[in-house]
């Protein structure tokens, strides 16, 4: 288990770093990137069962916290760069499952989606797909119909 230790999150519901919290704990277990991104902005503990607690993120350097990010990089077999890789890998296989082969290639100036391929994605993935989709393109918006617009505006 984790949870968020910083003032004014300790009882925190809702999303975070599409991580779910409740009360500030989640039972989720994390991966690497997310204990960099969520521990790097505020103060993130891992939870042992036996209530015993440390502080993990990129600004930990408590022993025992560096030690059990080494486990995680060791059990994983991932470090922080193949952790970005593989999100990347996952964005291309929600675009390949959508986008097939042998749909025509865009000619210059048309638009990279067509607005069937982008609602597929929504209707499988919802916002979470879209997000994942259009990170790489530095789009950055708060529903499913401005990410649509803004990917339907990207052109070949």
């Amino acid at each position: 288990m984790y949870r968020l230790a910083s003032d004014g999150f300790r009882n925190y519901t809702g999303i975070f770093g599409r991580v779910q919290f409740e009360n500030g704990e989640t039972s989720q277990e994390l991966t690497l990137r997310q204990i960099n991104n969520i521990g790097g902005l505020i103060v993130l503990e891992k939870v042992l069962e036996n209530g015993d607690f440390f502080q993990v993120g990129p600004h930990s350097t408590d022993p025992i916290s560096l030690a059990y990010i080494k486990h995680l990089v060791e059990e994983t077999g991932n470090s922080y760069e193949s952790t970005l890789k593989a999100n990347d890998d996952k964005v291309a296989v929600v675009v390949d499952e959508v986008v097939t082969t042998d749909s025509p290639v865009a000619s210059k100036g048309n638009s990279l989606f067509s607005i069937e391929q982008l609602e597929a994605v929504a209707d499988k993935s919802g916002i979470v797909g879209l997000r994942e989709l259009s990170d790489p393109y530095g789009i950055k918006a708060r529903s499913v119909s401005e990410i649509i617009n803004a990917l339907l505006e990207i052109t070949v």
